[in-house]
């Protein structure tokens, strides 16, 4: 499953080089502030009418929403709403770069995995990443390609380790959604509901999701115009990248070591360092992602990144 073109969004100018591509302001999207605890107020009686000597009953606690579980009508778990941020401003600040609204005054990278959930890949990505204690954004193909071959568990997994699922595609099926090199919205919007409920059959009713990728990336295809819109008019908004490790290029690096360099040269020369979505990949078998995955970790560590996922 190889791409045909890959594209760098460098402060709002598009990049294109002809390689493969494998098969706050800018606060976080925060979870609602607890309902205060109900009692009495300060200076009243402590909960009894005048005259009574009976105490007032002991309230029942409120119990607390498993940090674990799927935070309903999202696409990751309770815990990580500490860290999550909006689709729509991480496109804005991939097309616009710094001038964009709401641009981040911290440094935040977005690790991004294509083409899985894969059983040899993917759990060892995410043992990686608990190791280091980063979150990520897996966006998934689907349908038979990867998520339909996968172990479903490592779909929860995912959810339950503070990861974000988005949507890469259900298909991946170059003709089907851009029919000789053009978007075709109605196969596009109909790819993604595809895929949406096929993750659903996995997580439950209440995943919701924001981002997606174009499979083969936004820049690599024309006419796209009328399926963004089509999308946005669903909440739903398209995600590039402005560093990459290159493990899905035609000719990919030849080690791990110049892997992780690939990251930082190519945010280096995007234009737009305050924030960096990686692409990566978690096609079968990638041991030169997985090689490299805790050099570029480090390395954006060292740069004064902090990581988030993308709704």
């Amino acid at each position: 499953m190889r791409h045909s073109w890959r594209w760098v969004v460098a402060g709002g100018l598009s990049v294109l080089g002809l390689v493969g591509c494998g098969s706050p302001p800018g606060a976080p999207t925060q979870a609602s502030d607890p309902p205060a605890a109900t009692g009495p107020s300060a200076g009243s009686p402590s909960g009894s009418s005048a005259g009574s000597s009976s105490p007032a009953p002991t309230p029942s606690p409120t119990p607390s929403a498993d940090p674990t579980k799927l935070k309903p009508g999202a696409n990751h778990n309770n815990a990580a709403s500490a860290y999550v941020y909006s689709a729509k401003d991480v496109n804005r600040w991939l097309v616009e770069g710094e001038k964009a609204a709401g641009y981040p005054r911290n440094k935040i990278a977005f690790l991004t995995f294509d083409d899985g959930p894969t059983n040899s890949s993917t759990p060892r990505v995410l043992d990686i990443l608990k190791k280091e204690k980063v979150p990520a954004t897996f966006f998934y193909i689907a349908g038979p390609k990867a998520l339909g071959k996968a172990d479903k568990s490592l779909v929860r997994r995912t959810i339950a380790e503070g990861h974000a699922i988005d949507i890469h595609s259900y298909s991946h099926d170059y003709s089907e959604l851009y029919p000789g090199g053009r978007g075709n919205a109605k196969q596009v919007v109909a790819d993604n509901e595809k895929a949406l409920a096929a993750i659903r059959k996995v997580l439950g009713p209440d995943y919701a999701v924001h981002g997606y990728r174009y499979p083969g990336g936004h820049q690599s295809w024309k006419g796209l115009d009328e399926a963004d819109a089509a999308m946005a008019k669903k909440d739903r908004y398209w995600i590039e990248w402005n560093a990459l490790d290159g493990d899905g290029d035609a000719e990919a690096p030849a080690s791990s070591e110049a892997a992780a360099e690939l990251v930082s040269s190519t945010l280096a020369e995007s234009g737009n360092p305050g924030v960096a979505v990686v692409l990566l990949h978690d096609y079968k078998d990638n041991d030169l992602t997985i090689g490299a995955l805790p050099t570029i970790i480090e390395d954006l560590r060292s740069d004064g990144y902090e990581f988030g996922v993308i709704d």
